[in-house]
């Protein structure tokens, strides 16, 4: 699976990317992505791009500190 994305779903609103922390939907500055279509969710991976949101800052560092105590 492509590294940027934690996971996919799919529900009643529709297809469901889940980015790793320090990915972004470049135009979109969200997380995730969401499209009725499979296709039309994959094709939007073209648009993430890295992001040092604080929140991904965040959430990097505890995944660093998780690898170094495990």
């Amino acid at each position: 699976m492509d590294k940027r994305i934690q996971n996919i779903e799919h529900d009643s609103d529709g297809w469901w990317i889940y980015l790793r922390p320090g990915f972004v939907v470049r135009d979109e500055r969200t997380h995730a992505i969401v499209e009725d279509r499979k296709r039309d969710a994959l094709d939007k991976m073209s648009l993430v791009v890295p992001c040092a949101c604080d929140e991904c800052k965040r959430l990097m560092d505890i995944i660093e500190k998780r690898k170094v105590f495990s």
